[in-house]
C-alpha cells in the first residue's frame, strides 16, 4: 500500500451513478473471504481518473471512471491506492457519497458518508494481486463480438440436462473456421456445442477449459453495453480469456485440470523441504535447493498426463556442436536415472515421473540424484562449452 505521512487524509466524491456501477457490476468477483485481499475492492486514483478492481483469484473485473480529483493535505501527491473494505460498500444506497482515507500511522481508516450516514472501518492490510500483470498475459488472438450474442451463447451452452441438480459447469472454448465455439461435455448425456460466427476469420486456438460461472461474471460486466466488445481468446490451454468494453475489463482464468496433482506436489515439497512456504515462480517452477547447484521442479501439463520434472541447469549459452552431443551421450551412458538434455543452447540435468506417482521418499531420492549429477558435471560442462562474455576493451 502507498505510504502516507502521519495524520494525512485524502478524500474523493463518488457520484450516485458511479457507486451504483461499483456495487452492481464488480460484486461478481469479490471473494467470499474477508481475511484475503481478494475479498475487497481496490481503488487506484490518478488525478481525475479512477480504477476500481475486484478479483476472487479466478476472475478479475475492472471498472474505470472519471470524477473530481482527490482532495488531500499534500497537493503534490497526484496518485493514491487504497484497498476498500467490502463491508463499507455493502447495502449502500446509490447516492452521491464522500470517501475519506485517514492515516493513523500503523493503519488507515476508511470513512464513507452517504446521505446522513457515515460508516468507518479500517483498511484491510493485505496487498492486492498485481492485476495489470495478469491482464498483460492475455496475448491471444483478438476479435469483436456482440455482447448479447456472447451472453446467449453461454446460456445455451450451459443448459443443465433435465433431471440433474444445479452443479458447476465447465465448457471448452476455442476458435476455428471463423467461429468461436463452446463445447460443454456431460457424462451420460449428449454434449452441447454452440458457435458464434465472427465478422473476420479468426486464428485457430487450442481448446481451454473454463468454469462457466467465471465467464458469466465477465459477461455481467459488459452485457448491457451498447456496441460491440473486444474479446482476447486464450492462446494456450492455460492462458486467460479477456472481455473488454468501454470502461470495463474482465479477465477470466481457465480451470486448472491438474489442481489435485499440483496440490499433491506442493504437499510433497513441504514435507521434503520441511517448510510451509512453497510457492512457484512466475514460470510455474519450484526452487528445491539453492546451494552450489540450483535444483528445480515443475509439473508439466503439456503432455497427455501430467509429468513431474526435477532438473538443474548445468550451462547456458552452449552452441550446438558435435562435441556437445558426444559429451551428453557419454554422460548419459554413465547415469541411470538422470539424463542430460541440450535445448535452446542450455544443458539441463533432468529426471521425470508421472504425477500420479508422487511420493515424498521417491521424490527426495530423485532430487538427490539430480543434485549429485549437477554438482559433478556443472563445473566441467560450464568450463568447456559455455560461452563466456568477453570483457570490454579498454581502447
Amino acid at each position: 500500500m502507498q505510504q502516507h505521512h502521519q495524520g494525512q487524509a485524502w478524500s474523493i466524491c463518488i457520484s450516485a451513478e458511479e457507486l451504483r456501477e461499483i456495487t452492481e457490476r464488480l460484486r461478481w468477483a469479490v471473494a467470499n473471504e474477508e481475511h484475503a485481499s481478494e475479498g475487497h475492492v481496490l481503488l487506484e486514483v490518478e488525478g481525475s481518473r479512477r480504477t476500481w478492481v475486484t478479483s476472487d483469484g479466478g476472475v478479475t473485473l475492472v471498472m474505470r471512471a472519471t470524477g473530481a480529483p482527490p482532495k488531500c493535505d499534500d497537493l503534490s501527491i497526484g496518485s493514491h491506492r487504497v484497498l476498500i473494505h467490502s463491508r463499507i460498500l455493502r447495502r449502500v444506497s446509490a447516492e452521491n457519497s464522500l470517501l475519506r482515507v485517514i492515516n493513523h500511522g500503523t493503519f488507515r481508516e476508511l470513512e464513507l458518508t452517504t446521505g446522513g450516514l457515515t460508516t468507518r472501518i479500517p483498511e484491510p492490510l493485505d496487498e492486492f494481486p498485481d492485476w495489470r500483470a495478469q491482464f498483460a498475459a492475455a496475448d491471444g488472438p483478438q476479435l469483436t463480438l456482440n455482447p448479447q450474442e456472447l451472453r446467449d451463447a453461454i446460456i445455451r451452452a450451459t443448459n443443465i440436462p433435465l433431471g440433474l441438480e444445479d452443479e458447476p459447469i465447465h465448457t471448452w472454448l476455442n476458435a476455428s473456421d471463423g467461429v468461436v465455439r463452446f463445447h460443454t461435455p456431460w457424462v451420460n448425456y449428449f454434449d452441447v456445442e454452440v458457435e458464434i460466427a465472427t465478422p473476420t476469420q479468426t486464428i485457430e486456438t487450442p481448446p481451454a477449459l473454463f468454469d462457466v460461472r467465471r465467464i458469466q461474471c465477465g459477461i455481467h460486466l459488459v452485457d448491457d453495453l451498447c456496441g460491440d466488445i473486444n474479446v482476447t481468446l486464450p492462446s494456450t490451454p492455460m492462458a486467460p480469456l479477456r472481455i473488454s468494453g468501454s470502461e470495463f475489463d474482465a479477465l477470466v482464468l481457465p480451470t486448472d485440470r491438474w489442481i489435485d496433482v499440483r496440490n499433491t506436489l506442493e504437499e510433497t515439497l513441504r514435507a521434503v523441504l520441511k517448510s510451509e512456504h512453497v510457492r512457484p515462480d512466475e514460470d510455474g517452477d519450484y526452487l528445491i535447493t539453492n546451494q552450489k547447484s540450483c535444483i528445480w521442479t515443475r509439473l508439466n501439463t503439456e503432455t497427455s498426463t501430467p509429468i513431474v520434472q526435477i532438473y538443474s541447469v548445468l550451462a547456458s549459452g552452449v552452441p550446438k556442436s558435435v562435441e556437445v552431443f558426444q559429451e551428453v551421450n557419454s554422460i548419459n551412458c554413465q547415469t541411470r536415472l538422470v539424463k542430460l538434455l541440450w535445448t535452446g543452447e542450455t544443458l539441463v540435468a533432468e529426471t521425470s515421473f508421472p504425477g500420479s506417482q508422487i511420493d515424498p521418499m521417491h521424490f527426495d531420492f530423485l532430487r538427490r540424484q539430480v543434485q549429485i549429477v549437477a554438482e559433478r558435471y556443472e563445473p566441467i560442462l560450464g568450463a568447456y562449452f559455455q560461452e563466456h562474455e568477453q570483457p570490454d576493451t579498454l581502447f
